[in-house]
């Protein structure tokens, strides 16, 4: 009995501690608020993070009474409070977003810098902001806005991995359409030993439509004459054909070898978690060659209706029959990118929901035993390259780096001035 009341008060301390519950004391943050916007009339705590032991970085909505058919826009607050009254510190920024753009969300917060990501429905991404300030020396809070820089493809030259990246601190405004006007730039990125956080150099021109050129698709040859070609077949929008590898024989027949598709019975053990009532569509995702075999991954759209199972193949250029690996670590994932290097496969993992693909980390396959380590992270990988003892994650936000098991993110963010500097977010020793 003691236990049971134990553990309801401590479920009710935790309720009182979540976000914009009637437990929250919203007094200072009302009056303050109200001084910009006396018709202010409703608020809400929509994020909250901890940044000292004794204060937070708080997110606010704030809503003034409006008529029914013309609504209007929430006024959001960023504010350092005490903890735990909420007593306003310091007034970060209050405006009140604009309409083109979703209300923001309160990601990440430091002593002196807040972040805030701006996702619509489907995980459109429509930019971010960080703040820079000061509680001590009470200076002006500086607001940059920003996009998250995203490496989107690589090629290695002179030591130098030379990217194909969007955005930044002055990427022109534009809405989170993938062929809306979008452009890219060059960046070269130059390595630094033991894994430690490179030098980089954006390039200040030219810029280019997006999308950048994609990987050579020419066929691979191998000795006997034969050529061998990776086909994904189906138009965007277009009912589904089976992707392959197309063969060409030294006397000039075509034979086209149709990728294995898992059956139900194999979803249903690799992935018992989903039931499983409508249709399965695979295509050959990333893929490499060595001199005996085409490895790649499997990648599917997950939604609709519509799912797969996520498997790491090879397709035999002597006896041309493919080998399919279906594992549990990679049965929820679809394929992003690939490196074949030094007997593994790395191996980016990511969803295909309806809407933005999620991504899922890193996977390495062990060539040689087939044992896997997958090293979890939230942003989609791009690319990866291999320079030395470190692996190079070209992602949706900037880099990740693999070390000696040490896992690092770095981002590209501007500074205070408003100039992209590269910044480490998280480090963490994998086990």
């Amino acid at each position: 009995m003691r236990r049971a009341f134990r553990l309801s008060l401590a479920l009710a301390a935790f309720c009182c501690l979540a976000a914009g519950t009637p437990a929250d004391d919203l007094g200072s943050i009302e009056t303050v608020m109200r001084k910009q916007d006396p018709s202010l009339a409703t608020f809400r705590i929509e994020g909250r993070k901890a940044v000292k032991a004794w204060e937070a970085i708080l997110l606010v909505s704030a809503s003034a009474k409006a008529a029914p058919r013309s609504p209007l826009r929430p006024v959001a607050g960023v504010l350092l409070v005490s903890i735990p009254d909420n007593r306003v510190r310091l007034v970060i920024d209050i405006y009140r977003p604009k309409t083109s753009e979703p209300f923001p969300t309160l990601v990440a917060a430091s002593a002196h810098a807040a972040y805030l990501d701006f996702y619509s429905d489907y995980g459109l991404y429509f930019g971010s902001i960080k703040y820079f300030f000061d509680d001590a020396h009470r200076t002006p809070p500086v607001r940059q806005r920003y996009r998250k820089l995203a490496l989107v493809a690589s090629a290695m030259s002179k030591g130098r991995i030379v990217y194909d990246v969007m955005g930044g601190v002055d990427e022109p405004a534009r809405k989170a359409v993938i062929d809306d006007g979008l452009t890219y730039r060059k960046l070269s990125l130059e390595p630094r030993d033991a894994g430690q956080a490179p030098a980089f150099r954006l390039a200040e021109s030219p810029r280019f439509p997006f999308p950048p050129p994609g990987p050579d698709r020419t066929p691979i040859r191998t000795p006997d004459g034969a050529s061998f070609l990776v086909v994904n077949k189906t138009p965007p929008g277009q009912t589904h054909q089976p992707s392959g590898i197309e063969v060409t024989e030294p006397n000039g027949k075509k034979r086209f070898y149709p990728s294995p598709v898992a059956t139900v019975g194999v979803f249903g053990t690799q992935k018992p978690q989903n039931m499983h009532g409508g249709i399965i569509e695979i295509d050959i995702g990333p893929w490499a060659a060595d001199a005996s075999h085409i490895w790649f991954a499997n990648t599917f759209y997950d939604a609709e209706g519509v799912s797969g199972a996520g498997a790491i193949g090879s397709f035999d250029f002597a006896s041309r029959k493919y080998a399919m690996r279906y594992l549990p670590v990679i049965a929820p994932w679809s394929a992003s990118a690939i490196l074949l290097d030094r007997g593994a496969l790395w191996i980016g993992l990511m969803r295909r929901p309806e809407g933005s693909a999620i991504g899922g980390g890193l996977l390495r396959f062990d060539l040689r035993d087939g044992s896997t380590r997958r090293y979890p992270f939230s942003e989609y990988v791009y690319t990866i390259d291999r320079v030395e003892e470190t692996i190079y994650c070209g992602t949706s936000d900037g880099l990740y780096t693999l070390h000696a098991e040490a896992l690092r993110h770095f981002s590209f963010e501007p500074d205070v001035s408003g100039r992209l500097s590269l910044v480490m977010r998280t480090r963490r020793q994998t086990p």
